[in-house]
C-alpha cells in the first residue's frame, strides 16, 4: 500500500553519509522535513547541504540513543549488514518508522517525481528499483506534457 507521509518540518535521521544518504536526504529537504545525517564521513553533496545548513551532522557513529527523540523517521543507508539489522530491530523496538537502503523496515521509499502538483509514484515491492525508477520518469514525463498542456479534462472525458 503507497501511502503519503507528511514529513513537512518533521526531524528525519539519516544513519549514513553516502550517495544513496545523500539521494535521500535531498528528498527529504524538498518535502520540507528538519533532517539530522549521522556519520562520520559525508558524500560531496551532503557536505554542501551542511556547509549551508540546510542539514545537521553528528560526525560519528550510530548510538543506540540517536532513536530516543523527536524524529518521525529514521533512514539507513550504510554498507554494514549487520548494524543495518540491528539498528531496524532497535527501531522496531521502540516503534520509530524506519527505511533501510538494505531492505526491511516500516518503511519503503518508492521512486517519484513530480509533475506540476501531481506526485506520481511506482513501487516494485523492491524486486526491481532500477524499473521503478524508469517507469516513474516515463509516466512523470506523460503526465507533464498533459499538465503543461491543461489538457487532463479532455483526457478523462470531462
Amino acid at each position: 500500500m503507497l501511502v503519503d507521509l507528511d514529513i513537512s518540518d518533521q526531524l528525519i535521521v539519516q544513519i549514513g553519509g553516502g550517495t544513496v544518504a545523500a539521494g535521500r536526504v535531498a528528498r527529504f529537504i524538498s518535502d520540507g522535513a528538519r533532517v539530522l545525517v549521522i556519520a562520520p564521513e559525508l558524500d560531496s553533496e551532503l557536505a554542501v547541504l551542511v556547509a549551508n545548513r540546510r542539514v545537521k551532522w553528528h560526525q560519528r557513529k550510530f548510538e543506540d540513543n540517536d532513536l530516543n527523540g523527536d524524529m518521525v523517521m529514521i533512514s539507513v543507508a550504510i554498507d554494514d549488514v549487520q548494524e543495518d539489522a540491528r539498528i531496524k530491530e532497535l527501531a522496531r523496538q521502540k516503534t520509530v518508522l524506519l527505511a533501510s537502503a538494505n531492505g526491511g523496515g516500516a518503511v519503503r521509499q518508492v521512486a517519484q517525481r513530480q509533475a506540476g502538483d501531481y506526485r506520481i509514484a511506482v513501487d516494485s515491492g523492491g524486486k526491481a528499483p532500477g524499473n521503478s525508477v524508469y517507469l516513474v520518469e516515463q509516466l512523470a514525463a506523460h503526465c507533464r506534457s498533459l499538465v503543461e498542456q491543461d489538457d487532463l479534462r479532455s483526457q478523462r472525458g470531462g
